[in-house]
């Protein structure tokens, strides 16, 4: 398998967990917080707040400066 097919798969893959998710939160909501929930969450603690702003910082590496 090629590294483009094994990338395709993975995107694949993300893509109908997605809508997995997407269809059990429509389906029976508040089962899956939103993610202002999950978010408000994590940024109790430090770690957490860490974490929060390495997320922040690598979407925005990848997306607006490498574009």
């Amino acid at each position: 398998m090629t590294s483009g097919a094994l990338t395709a798969a993975g995107y694949a893959a993300l893509t109908a967990c997605l809508a997995v998710v997407a269809l059990v939160a429509w389906r029976w909501p508040g089962l899956v917080p939103r993610v202002s929930d999950v978010v408000q969450h994590a940024a109790r603690t430090r770690a957490g707040q860490l974490v929060l702003v390495l997320m922040w910082w690598w979407l925005g590496w990848h997306f607006l400066l490498a574009g």
